[in-house]
């Protein structure tokens, strides 16, 4: 992880798109629109990105979605991947284009990879960033799937039921016991209900922290297979292909990172306004 004093001046936040969207629409479903008019859900998308800037204090802004074929790679892995997602109301991207217009407009960076999902391209923004040290990453999404890159120096900011705040490497070990690398393992083991994802059979969420925070990777859990509670190895035997499959699906390796340049998102706060 970079030291404080290797922090580079420059800050870019990477908001989760899809996940403000969706915010932003039913946010204005709820304030009486069955139908809300796509002005009304810009409207709310905007309200939430001033009020993450000025919570986060960037320097430059980015804003990612998923690509419209973005489930279609990872489905030929797992089929039902995300299957149990409610379907989409026929109004509900009607102001997907303008509101990608109006970022633009801003000098926000807007990016979409054809074939990937947003937190995919996230990482590997966030990753990029790290190498090059151009900016501190901060990643704006509630999706518990970025705790797996707070061992690289990136910084998550989470809003949740109206409560916003940085959730810190510290945090995470706090609450799981093991460090955040070793999340991809813990999913892979225990699954992801909100992914229709379904981890090794038998471990669960219980088996699956005990199981990492005591032996640590999948690599390690297998070499001390003889050590394992006999409730869980017989499982762990049955499952080992899934196991390290489902790692490699769930991993957010930082790969997919589209070209960027940090001045051409430097956004104009008057706009926002």
């Amino acid at each position: 992880m970079l030291s404080s004093t290797m922090l580079p001046p420059q800050t870019l936040i990477i908001v989760d798109g899809h996940n403000y969207y969706f915010r932003s629409y039913f946010g204005a479903k709820m304030h009486g629109q069955l139908s809300p008019a796509p002005e009304r859900v810009i409207e709310f998308f905007w309200n939430s990105l001033r009020r993450i800037i000025k919570n986060t204090a960037p320097t430059h802004c980015a804003v990612v979605f998923d690509a419209p074929d973005s489930l279609k790679k990872k489905r030929e892995e797992i089929a039902d991947y995300k299957a149990n997602r409610p379907e989409v109301e026929e109004d509900m991207f009607a102001a997907f284009a303008p509101l990608k217009e109006r970022l633009a407009k801003a000098k926000v960076g807007v990016f979409e990879v054809s074939g990937e999902e947003a937190d995919d391209i996230i990482a590997g923004i966030a990753h990029t960033c790290i190498q090059k040290k151009s900016a501190q990453p901060i990643i704006i999404s509630s999706d518990h799937d970025f705790f797996q890159v707070l061992d690289s120096g990136i910084r998550l900011y989470r809003e949740i039921k109206g409560e916003g705040g940085f959730f810190s490497k510290g945090d995470f070990v706090t609450k799981f016991a093991f460090e955040p690398k070793l999340y991809a393992d813990y999913l892979a083991l225990k699954g992801d209900k909100t992914d229709n994802i379904g981890g090794v059979a038998g471990i669960g969420e219980k088996g699956a922290r005990e199981l990492v925070s005591r032996f640590g990777s999948l690599e390690s859990i297998y070499e001390n297979l003889d050590f394992v509670p006999w409730k869980y190895a017989r499982r762990l035997q049955e499952g080992r292909e899934a196991a390290f499959s489902l790692r490699t699906f769930v991993a957010l390796t930082g790969d997919i990172a589209p070209e960027f340049r940090l001045e051409d998102m430097d956004f104009d706060v008057v706009s926002l306004y």
